[in-house]
């Protein structure tokens, strides 16, 4: 794990931002998979979305809070706007698909806030 960090951080460096996102998408899926071992489908695989996104959420979604803030605890943002649901679509979009269109959230607005979900 710590070998594809630093290379995050190279790729980084160097302006390699496409390797760096494609690999940075896969940390919450190999962190998913170890914290969340019992999240499983009903055959027994893997719930590869689940245990992707719970990870995601339990240990990113605070850096993502909008103007409301965090819940009592400081552990979520109360309405975060990049979840963990988001980013296991964008890496299935730029892994699987060589895009970055999270299509499912698009352009969203509210009587607050617009929201652009497109990374270029």
């Amino acid at each position: 794990m710590l070998e594809k960090i630093k290379d995050i951080r190279l790729a980084l460096y160097n302006q390699n931002y496409q390797a760096a996102l494609a690999l940075s998408l896969t940390l919450p899926d190999i962190c998913g998979q170890i914290e969340y071992p019992n999240l499983k489908r009903r055959d027994g695989r893997r719930n590869i979305g689940q245990q992707y996104a719970t990870w995601f959420n339990d240990w990113v979604n605070h850096y993502y809070a909008d103007p409301t803030g965090w819940t009592d605890d400081y552990s979520k943002a109360k309405s975060p706007i990049f979840t963990g649901e988001m980013c296991y679509s964008l890496r299935c979009s730029f892994l699987h698909e060589g895009n970055s269109d999270i299509p499912e959230w698009d352009e969203k607005e509210d009587s607050d806030f617009h929201y652009l979900y497109k990374f270029q």
